[in-house]
């Protein structure tokens, strides 16, 4: 009778762990919404190891469950070793799981409590089953098995931190290979107001701290590392990103990625991202693309601004990237739009103009320009996002778990450039100071970077 009920439960368990694999990444489950505890949950990295959605360990584990559990009666002594081990490895992993939810996520998926219950008492029966038939209670015996399935456990905990850890941004520390390519003007600071603390250094003055052993990164094509295996590659390959996973400018086949690092309320993003979407109608999307990375200068999510007196015009910075973080994850499209129209000057937001590089975004292309001082209002952000997305939709952006560990990720490169001023402008091993005098000065630098060239008539 006991052997049934195991056979039935891990059954049950099997079905589910295929279920939530195929609905790992964002899908939605039945009764579960946009935002709700299933989405928070199986929208996250902790929903993966190293890439592979752990439903698919679950699957593997209850078919062996299932397939031992038919020759329990005739059973040896290794069959009943696997079927321990197994049991062991359901208990870790379901506890695990759940303190994940819990501690980490606060957030708690139905079905995948219902998955880790299952693992639990089924864990707990193969262990009563099989000291019942083998008497093992045996000290020695159990601590060997417990020691393989504390090892497999180990390997499951261990890729899901690494998968923290590098998810879309990968290394820590401080940065060795950064180099300032060219001269410029510097970029935003980010305490400008009478009666700030001290600035944090520019990226000049970090790109100082670059190669004490004197060495050089090469210029040319070869600064930009190309995508591998879907990835892009930067700092000496310190940190990979995948353009695919991430809001884009352009193609995310480009030749060239570049990745921005910038704030929706900082003027000298407006103008960088003006001569970005240049550069790309400039030279192709087939050659030029760009990550945009938003990195609120607000120390509610972001630790380096901690030390600095808060600045008006980037209250509320946390909240428009997380939100528009939350648009791109449930409509690419959507985001696009909104993220177009943040970078509008206010006058050009109120008439609803989209793609003009008006006088306060920049000029014209070879003049300097000047940049708008003015900063976003969180409430027309929303209202912008509503007439794309709807209230539904929206709500469960600013909810969604996914667009803030994003911001965190994010962030978390922020610090690894030692912080300082934005916009950061990357491609491979080389770092642009964000503010450039006009397009022509980014093109330059381009074309000596990338070696690409201006389409026929641009």
């Amino acid at each position: 009778m006991m052997n049934l009920i195991i056979r039935i439960l891990a059954n049950l368990g099997l079905v589910l762990g295929l279920y939530l694999a195929t609905a790992s990444g964002g899908d939605q489950v039945l009764g579960c919404g946009a935002g709700s505890g299933c989405d928070a949950v199986l929208g996250s990295v902790w929903s993966r190891w190293l890439g592979v959605p752990v439903g698919w360990f679950a699957v593997v584990v209850y078919a062996l469950v299932v397939g031992l559990s038919w020759r329990m009666h005739g059973l040896r002594s290794r069959g009943w070793s696997v079927l321990v081990v197994l049991g062991m490895l359901l208990i870790g992993a379901g506890l695990w799981f759940v303190g994940v939810q819990i501690f980490i996520l606060g957030a708690l998926c139905p079905w995948c409590m219902a998955e880790h219950g299952i693992g639990l008492v089924v864990g707990v029966l193969l262990l009563r089953q099989a000291r019942v038939a083998r008497g093992y209670g045996d000290g020695r015996a159990m601590l060997r098995l417990g020691g393989i399935a504390g090892g497999l456990l180990a390997v499951l905990v261990v890729g899901q931190m690494l998968g923290w850890a590098g998810w879309n941004v990968m290394g820590r520390g401080e940065v060795e290979l950064v180099r300032v390519s060219g001269e410029g003007d510097e970029s935003d600071q980010v305490g400008e107001n009478e009666g700030a603390k001290p600035h944090p250094p520019t990226p000049h003055t970090a790109a100082e701290k670059v190669n004490r052993a004197g060495e050089n990164v090469g210029r040319g094509v070869g600064g930009n590392v190309g995508g591998v295996g879907g990835e892009v590659r930067l700092l000496g390959g310190r940190v990979r990103l995948r353009p695919s996973e991430l809001p884009m400018m352009g193609s995310a086949e480009a030749a060239h990625i570049l990745v921005v690092l910038l704030d929706y309320n900082c003027p000298h993003c407006r103008l960088l991202h003006e001569h970005l979407r240049l550069a790309i109608e400039r030279y192709g999307e087939d050659q030029i693309g760009v990550v945009v990375l938003p990195v609120p200068l607000e120390a509610e999510c972001n630790p380096e601004m901690a030390g600095f007196a808060p600045e008006p015009r980037f209250e509320y910075s946390c909240e428009i990237a997380t939100l528009a973080m939350g648009v791109y994850r449930r409509d690419p499209v959507a985001y696009a739009a909104l993220d177009e129209w943040m970078f509008l000057s206010e006058k050009d937001r109120r008439e609803g103009k989209a793609g003009e590089n008006g006088e306060e975004d920049g000029g014209d292309v070879g003049g300097g320009g000047s940049v708008g001082g003015e900063r976003l209002v969180i409430s027309e952000v929303y209202e912008k996002a509503v007439a794309l997305l709807g209230v539904v939709e929206v709500e469960a952006a600013i909810r969604d778990e996914w667009a803030k560990q994003r911001i965190a990720m994010n962030v978390k490169l922020y610090e690894l450039l030692d912080g300082g001023t934005i916009p950061k402008l990357l491609f491979g091993d080389v770092l642009l100071p964000g503010r450039r005098g006009n397009a022509e000065v980014l093109f330059a630098d381009l074309e000596a970077e990338l070696g690409v060239e201006a389409r026929a008539g641009k």
